[in-house]
C-alpha cells in the first residue's frame, strides 16, 4: 500500500546511527499468533484504534502487544516492525513478476 511505501521510505531515511541492531534470526522469538494478526494489521497502515476494533480489545492491549512485538523483533517503533514484516515476508516469498 501507499502508506506502507511512506513507511518504509521514511525507516529508510533514518540515519544508521538512530537504528537499533537486529538480533541474529535464531535470537530472535517467535511472535504468537496475537502478535503476527496485530503486526500484519500494522502492514497494512491501521492504527491503533482500528486494529482494536478489528480484534475487539482495548487499544492499550495493542500498545502491550505492539510493545511485545517491538521486542521480540529488536526494534523500537511501527516503521522498523513494518520494515521488519516485509523484510521477512519477502525473504520467504518469490519476486513479484517473476523471477
Amino acid at each position: 500500500s501507499a502508506y506502507a511505501s511512506r513507511i518504509i521510505d521514511a525507516a529508510q531515511a533514518m540515519p544508521v546511527a538512530t537504528r537499533k541492531l537486529a538480533a541474529p534470526a535464531a535470537e530472535k522469538e517467535q511472535l504468537t499468533q496475537r502478535e503476527a494478526e496485530l503486526l500484519r494489521y500494522l502492514t497494512e497502515g491501521m492504527s491503533n484504534r482500528d486494529i482494536a476494533l478489528a480484534l475487539s480489545v482495548s487499544e492499550t492491549t495493542v500498545k502491550w502487544h505492539l510493545k511485545n512485538i517491538f521486542g521480540k523483533l529488536a526494534v523500537t517503533n511501527r516503521v522498523q516492525a513494518v520494515r521488519a514484516a516485509q523484510g521477512s515476508a519477502g525473504a520467504h516469498t518469490p519476486p513479484k513478476g517473476g523471477a
